[in-house]
């Protein structure tokens, strides 16, 4: 089977808090259960991170935030996405909630997600 590098946008709910300067993040990638809870432990952190920068996207002019994993980290990913695909992930930064996306298909090293 082929897997594709790809970047998945998410939208990040009004509501949810967003981190001033995104570049001092210390992200963490949480699962959520059946119930809507966010498990305690994040199945990628900080640590699996190699890149993160804010873009703008150009037609729209909304800012986007784009996270780049390692190898590792990228490995990890695939193998969550690949499993919980239509279930939620939890977005953290320095553990405040960003996002609460549906995972629609397989994420391997990159995530592109939109704040508002």
């Amino acid at each position: 089977m082929k897997y594709f590098t790809f970047a998945i946008i998410l939208f990040i709910f009004p509501q949810l808090v967003v981190a001033a300067d995104i570049t001092q993040c210390h992200f963490t990638f949480h699962g959520v259960n059946a119930n809507n809870e966010i498990n305690d432990q994040p199945y990628l952190n900080h640590t699996h991170v190699i890149a993160i920068e804010n873009r703008i996207d150009q037609p729209t002019g909304q800012e986007r935030i784009y996270v780049n994993f390692n190898k590792n980290g990228a490995e990890i990913n695939e193998k969550y996405t690949q499993k919980n695909i239509g279930k939620y992930i939890a977005i953290f930064c320095n553990g405040k909630l960003l996002s609460k996306p549906r995972i629609l298909d397989i994420i391997k090293n990159e995530v592109l997600f939109s704040i508002e």
